[in-house]
Protein backbone atom coordinates (compact mmCIF):
# COMPACT_ATOMS: atom_id res chain seq x y z
CA UNK A 1 0.00 0.00 0.00
CA UNK A 2 3.03 2.34 0.88
CA UNK A 3 4.52 1.62 -2.60
CA UNK A 4 1.17 2.46 -4.36
CA UNK A 5 1.23 5.72 -2.08
CA UNK A 6 4.60 6.57 -3.70
CA UNK A 7 3.72 5.28 -7.10
CA UNK A 8 0.87 7.33 -7.16
CA UNK A 9 2.77 10.28 -6.04
CA UNK A 10 5.25 10.18 -8.18
CA UNK A 11 3.45 9.61 -11.19
CA UNK A 12 1.49 13.21 -9.95
CA UNK A 13 4.73 14.88 -9.75
CA UNK A 14 5.52 13.75 -13.17
CA UNK A 15 2.40 15.11 -14.39
CA UNK A 16 2.82 18.27 -12.76
CA UNK A 17 6.17 18.85 -14.54
CA UNK A 18 5.09 17.93 -17.61
CA UNK A 19 1.93 20.58 -17.39
CA UNK A 20 4.85 23.12 -16.55
CA UNK A 21 7.60 22.04 -19.33
CA UNK A 22 4.37 22.65 -21.83
CA UNK A 23 3.51 25.86 -20.07
CA UNK A 24 6.71 26.56 -20.58
CA UNK A 25 6.77 25.83 -24.18
CA UNK A 26 3.64 28.00 -24.74
CA UNK A 27 5.22 30.90 -23.09
CA UNK A 28 7.94 30.29 -25.31
CA UNK A 29 5.93 29.85 -28.30
CA UNK A 30 4.12 32.81 -27.66
CA UNK A 31 6.88 35.08 -26.97
CA UNK A 32 8.36 33.86 -29.73
CA UNK A 33 5.24 34.64 -32.16
CA UNK A 34 5.05 37.94 -30.46
CA UNK A 35 9.14 38.85 -31.01
CA UNK A 36 8.44 37.35 -34.36
CA UNK A 37 5.24 39.86 -35.21
CA UNK A 38 7.51 42.90 -33.83
CA UNK A 39 10.28 42.46 -36.19
CA UNK A 40 7.39 41.85 -39.06
CA UNK A 41 5.64 45.39 -37.49
CA UNK A 42 9.09 46.68 -37.61
CA UNK A 43 10.20 46.09 -40.88
CA UNK A 44 7.28 47.13 -42.65
CA UNK A 45 7.41 50.18 -41.23
CA UNK A 46 10.87 50.77 -42.44
CA UNK A 47 9.63 49.66 -46.00
CA UNK A 48 7.17 52.32 -45.82
CA UNK A 49 9.50 55.21 -44.81
CA UNK A 50 11.85 54.00 -47.54
CA UNK A 51 8.99 54.24 -50.18
CA UNK A 52 7.95 57.05 -48.74
CA UNK A 53 11.43 58.87 -48.66
CA UNK A 54 11.77 57.61 -52.39
CA UNK A 55 8.75 58.89 -53.10
CA UNK A 56 10.10 62.55 -51.87
CA UNK A 57 13.17 61.90 -52.86
CA UNK A 58 11.33 61.20 -56.85
CA UNK A 59 9.14 64.47 -56.38
CA UNK A 60 12.47 66.70 -55.14
CA UNK A 61 13.65 65.41 -58.73
CA UNK A 62 10.45 66.39 -60.39
CA UNK A 63 10.29 69.87 -58.46
CA UNK A 64 14.44 70.61 -59.55
CA UNK A 65 13.42 69.57 -63.22
CA UNK A 66 10.45 71.91 -63.00
CA UNK A 67 12.77 74.65 -61.36
CA UNK A 68 15.63 74.21 -64.31
CA UNK A 69 13.39 74.37 -67.29
CA UNK A 70 11.98 77.68 -65.41
CA UNK A 71 15.12 79.53 -65.43
CA UNK A 72 16.16 77.99 -68.89
CA UNK A 73 12.52 79.47 -70.20
CA UNK A 74 13.65 82.67 -68.72
CA UNK A 75 17.28 82.57 -69.78
CA UNK A 76 15.85 82.02 -73.71
CA UNK A 77 13.43 85.07 -73.38
CA UNK A 78 16.14 87.25 -72.03
CA UNK A 79 18.04 86.28 -74.96
CA UNK A 80 15.26 86.93 -76.90
CA UNK A 81 14.96 90.81 -75.42
CA UNK A 82 18.47 91.27 -75.59
CA UNK A 83 18.14 90.24 -79.41
CA UNK A 84 15.45 92.61 -79.76
CA UNK A 85 16.94 95.72 -78.02
CA UNK A 86 19.84 95.06 -80.50
CA UNK A 87 17.74 95.04 -83.75
CA UNK A 88 16.16 98.06 -82.26
CA UNK A 89 19.28 99.79 -81.31
CA UNK A 90 20.64 98.84 -85.23
CA UNK A 91 17.37 99.72 -86.93
CA UNK A 92 17.87 103.65 -84.86
CA UNK A 93 21.40 103.82 -85.75
CA UNK A 94 20.49 103.42 -89.27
Amino acid sequence: EEEEEEEEEEEEEEEEEEEEEEEEKKKKKKKKKKKKKKKKKKKKKKKKKKKKKKKKDMRGEEEEEEEEKEEEEEEEEEEEDQKKKNLLKNINLD
